[in-house]
C-alpha cells in the first residue's frame, strides 16, 4: 500500500516536471486546498453532528451523525424570517452602493491629474481606520443626541431629533460605507485598463458622444461591473458589524446569529449547519450570474 502511494506520487512529481504551468499552480492549489476546502469540510461536517458533548469536544458529540440541524433552519419560521431579512438587506446594499459606485468611477475616470488621485484617496481613506472605530463615528452622526440632530435641534428646524438609528436605512448607511471602495476601486481599474483611442475613434466616426462613451467604455467594463456586483452583494448579505451597532434585533442577519449559536450560545452544530447553508447559497448566487454573464457574451464573441 505504502509502495502504490509512493509510486503514485512520484509519477505526479514526474508529471508537474514536465509542466511548468502545474508547478506556478501548484502554491495557489495548495493555499486554496488548506485554507479553504479543508474549512469548508470541517465545517460540513461540524453541522451534523449532535450538540452538546464534554472534555476536549464540549461543544459537540464525537461520533455522531444526525441532519436534526439542518431540519431546524429550514423549518424554524425564525430562521426563515432570518434569511429573507439578509436576502434584503444584502439586495438593498447592494443596490445602494452601486448606484453611488458606478457613477462615481465614472467621474474619477473622467478626472485629471491631482484632482484624480486626491478623488482615488478619498475611497480608500476609508479603509484605514478600524471597522469599530469607523461605525461608532457613524454614531455620533447619527444618534438621537449625535451631530445631525443637535444641528437640527439646535437651529429649532426640528422639536424632536429625527429617527436616524437603530433602522434600516442606519444599517445600509453604515454597511455602504464599509463596502463602497471596493466596487469603486474595481470599475477604476476596469476603466483605466481600456484604450482611450476607442472614444476617440467613435467621435471621429459621427458617433453622438453620450453612444462613443456607452459603446467604448460602459459596455467594455460590464465584467467588471457584474463583478464588482457580485463582491458587493456578498459583502451585503454577510453584514455583521453595521447591524450589530447601528441596527435592532429587527434587523439581525445570518452572520449574526452564526456568531450567537457559535460563540455566545455554544451550539457550535447550528451555527455550522447556518453556515453551511449560507456559504451554498452564495455559491450557487454567484454561479448563476458568471453563467448568465458567459451565456450574455457568447453572441457578442460570435458577431466579434
Amino acid at each position: 500500500m505504502i509502495e502504490h502511494c509512493l509510486q503514485r506520487l512520484g509519477r505526479a512529481v514526474i508529471t508537474f516536471g514536465r509542466r511548468p504551468a502545474l508547478l506556478l499552480l501548484a502554491p495557489s492549489v495548495l493555499l486554496f486546498a488548506v485554507f479553504f476546502v479543508a474549512p469548508l469540510g470541517w465545517m460540513l461536517r461540524l453541522a451534523t453532528y449532535e450538540a452538546g458533548g464534554s472534555g476536549a469536544s464540549r461543544f459537540y458529540q464525537p461520533g455522531t451523525f444526525t441532519l436534526a440541524h439542518f431540519a431546524e433552519i429550514a423549518s424554524d419560521p425564525y430562521f426563515v424570517k432570518l434569511g429573507w431579512v439578509t436576502i434584503r438587506l444584502g439586495v438593498v446594499i447592494t443596490a445602494v452602493t452601486m448606484a453611488i459606485a458606478l457613477p462615481f468611477a465614472l467621474y474619477v475616470y473622467r478626472a485629471k491629474g491631482a484632482y484624480k488621485r486626491f478623488l482615488v484617496l478619498s475611497v480608500i481613506l476609508p479603509k484605514l481606520s478600524n471597522l469599530l472605530v469607523l461605525m461608532y463615528g457613524v454614531v455620533l452622526l447619527l444618534g438621537d443626541t449625535g451631530y445631525i440632530n443637535q444641528i437640527l435641534t439646535g437651529l429649532r428646524v426640528l422639536a424632536q431629533p429625527l429617527p436616524l438609528f437603530a433602522n434600516l436605512p442606519a444599517i445600509v448607511f453604515g454597511e455602504v460605507l464599509i463596502v463602497l471602495p471596493y466596487p469603486i476601486l474595481m470599475l477604476i481599474a476596469a476603466m483605466e485598463s481600456l484604450d482611450s483611442q476607442l472614444e476617440e475613434a467613435a467621435l471621429s466616426l459621427g458617433a453622438h458622444p453620450a453612444r462613443a462613451f456607452y459603446e467604448a467604455v460602459v459596455k467594455l467594463v460590464v465584467p467588471a461591473i457584474v463583478t464588482s456586483t457580485l463582491v458587493t452583494l456578498i459583502w451585503g448579505f454577510g453584514a455583521f458589524v453595521a447591524p450589530t451597532i447601528l441596527g435592532s434585533p429587527a434587523y439581525y442577519t445570518v452572520a449574526i446569529e452564526i456568531y450567537d449559536d457559535t460563540l455566545e450560545k455554544l451550539d457550535w452544530p447550528l451555527g455550522a449547519a447556518l453556515g453551511t447553508i449560507y456559504v451554498l447559497f452564495v455559491g450557487v448566487l454567484v454561479a448563476a450570474a458568471l453563467y448568465l454573464q458567459r451565456r450574455g457574451e457568447a453572441p457578442r464573441a460570435q458577431l466579434a
